[in-house]
């Protein structure tokens, strides 16, 4: 007799005032191994979406099963309270009962939101023992004083937190920024990079790379003020007296340069990176634990993830989506692992999107035969698409299945020539529309990682650093950052064997073993998803001539 699959669908669905706020996402576990996971957005097509409707179907859909084959529905959240959170949580477990037709006892809510995230870590990094440091911009309400449960000022929150696993079980060690008023690493960014004039915490990750345009002793001097920011209440409103924290050295938002953007960029990058390194090596002096795992929002700063590295010369191992948009995983592994005491199976692969038949591709292309050519190419569409790089040429790259994450690992990119210079400028004003201080990985082949770069350390999920060779100016200069660093990609056999075989097609045309790889959108677009996405993605960037879908060329007519 067939023994029946045991399905787990894990969802991350964050609600805030009756909305689903943002970085919905959903993952599915067949027989305790991951099978799919997807973000809500690359399926509705709005950035940060918080819901988890399409997720859903998509994962359902592609697996080829219906609500009924589900076993048991995980759901996770931020902001909800550790105790005594039933009412929180009922708003979601009706709209899930609505959807699916489960019953109520088929759903259960992992209740610690950072946990969530150090068990997702820890599955992907495939470590037996391990110090896991949460760094996050909220997680779950640790002690409510008011109802109210976003009240800032009255209840406390996790923010940033450290574990120890062992023998499959998780311990917390310590936490840090967990009082009422209290400003961990996460807000903190929030607040500088709102002050310096982006929109959101979202965009934290440009406050890193601005932070590099200044030097260190440049930077703003820490007053005494500055040295009690992360235990000061800032509300939304509270960006003009930052300031005051600095002496008022800073000029107020309106009025501040790009000089002093960066220097108050390169303030909060340091800050963060020398405070969290001393709080994780304590433990690491009292545990003797080698084995470190970063996550979080705040774990996308691959500047400091670097410097953490060095400092403590430790393992240290970054997941493919460490921020809120790969929760849903850390909750599917938070029910398995209490369930059966066994670590679910987790794959080290990014790749858990479905994948496209060519009759799905051509199905989104006929409605454009008229404006589009394509042809199934039946050669080397490496060496087709190589031979464009070696033109300058910029070409979208779309293969197999999507990342899961926030960032481009060759299956959904923009791909262009890195060797000259002015390639940085042509992609970030004429292709992605974005600022130009903003730099592009090199996706590199990792046999050749230490040639150019000063570390043979490998980085699948480009979210690590590494200063470059002299040799690099010479050979990818479009992917050279101002301080003469790359957050660099490296790329297997093992992992992508399509993507390798595209870059070393290119090495051996060029002798570059390198290409310029960004994400497949344009500004304030999710990455495509479906082929779809990728034709009106392409269809809406005249200075790109090529799309490479599968081993369909599409062209312009």
């Amino acid at each position: 007799m067939i023994k029946r699959k045991q399905y787990i669908l894990a969802v991350n669905c964050p609600l805030f005032d009756g909305n689903y706020t943002f970085d919905g996402n959903a993952c599915l576990f067949e027989n305790g191994r991951l099978k799919l996971a997807i973000v809500e957005e690359r399926i509705s097509r709005k950035k940060y979406d918080g819901n988890f409707k399409e997720s859903i179907n998509y994962l359902l859909h592609n697996e080829g099963i219906s609500s009924s084959d589900l076993d048991k529905v995980i759901i996770a959240s931020f902001a909800k309270p550790i105790e005594n959170n039933e009412n929180y949580v009922q708003p979601i477990k009706d709209d899930l009962k609505k959807l699916l037709g489960v019953k109520e006892n088929d759903i259960e809510f992992v209740n610690s939101h950072h946990e969530t995230h150090a068990l997702y870590a820890v599955a992907q990094s495939g470590f037996e023992e391990c110090l896991v440091c949460v760094v996050d911009n909220l997680g779950s309400n640790l002690s409510m004083q008011s109802q109210d449960v976003y009240n800032l000022k009255i209840n406390s929150f996790e923010q940033t937190s450290l574990y120890q696993f062992s023998n499959n079980e998780l311990t917390l060690l310590n936490r840090m920024h967990d009082t009422p008023q209290a400003v961990g690493f996460g807000r903190l960014f929030s607040i500088v990079t709102r002050y310096i004039g982006f929109s959101s915490y979202h965009n934290a990750g440009k406050t890193m790379g601005m932070s590099s345009y200044c030097k260190l002793g440049d930077s703003y001097a820490i007053a005494d003020k500055a040295k009690k920011m992360t235990y000061c209440f800032f509300a939304d409103d509270g960006l003009k007296d930052l300031s005051e924290y600095f002496d008022n050295t800073i000029p107020p938002p309106i009025e501040i340069s790009f000089n002093d953007k960066a220097r108050l960029a390169k303030w909060v990058q340091n800050y963060y990176q020398e405070s969290i390194t001393k709080f994780i090596e304590k433990h690491v002096a009292d545990t003797n634990i080698e084995n470190i795992c970063i996550v979080g929002g705040v774990a996308l700063n691959s500047v400091a993830n670097t410097h953490i590295q060095r400092a403590l010369d430790l393992n240290v191992f970054i997941p493919s989506s460490p921020g809120d948009s790969g929760i849903s995983i850390g909750a599917g592994v938070h029910y398995l692992l209490n369930k059966t005491n066994t670590m679910p199976i987790v794959t080290k692969s990014p790749y858990l999107g479905k994948r496209y038949s060519a009759t799905e591709i051509e199905k989104a292309l006929l409605p454009f035969e008229d404006i589009l050519n394509w042809e199934l190419y039946e050669h080397d569409l490496a060496k087709d698409a190589a031979e464009k790089l070696k033109k300058e040429e910029v070409i979208f790259w779309f293969q197999g299945r999507s990342e899961f994450g926030p960032r481009a690992l060759g299956n959904r990119s923009i791909l262009a020539s890195p060797k000259n210079n002015w390639m940085k400028d042509i992609v970030n004003h004429l292709v992605k529309n974005r600022e130009w201080f903003r730099p592009f990985a090199p996706s590199i082949l990792i046999e050749k990682t230490a040639d150019f770069f000063k570390t043979d350390q490998p980085s699948p999920y480009m979210m690590k650093i590494a200063e470059v060779k002299e040799v690099a100016y010479r050979t990818f200069p479009a992917c050279i950052h101002v301080d003469g660093t790359s957050r660099y990609h490296t790329v297997s056999e093992a992992m992508n064997q399509k993507f390798h075989h595209l870059i070393n097609t290119f090495y051996e045309m060029t002798n570059i073993p390198v290409v310029l790889n960004t994400s497949f959108n344009l500004a304030g677009m999710p990455i495509v998803e479906k082929p779809e996405d990728a034709i009106q993605c392409f269809l809406k960037s005249p200075y790109i001539n090529y799309l490479y879908i599968d081993n369909f060329i599409v062209t312009k007519a």
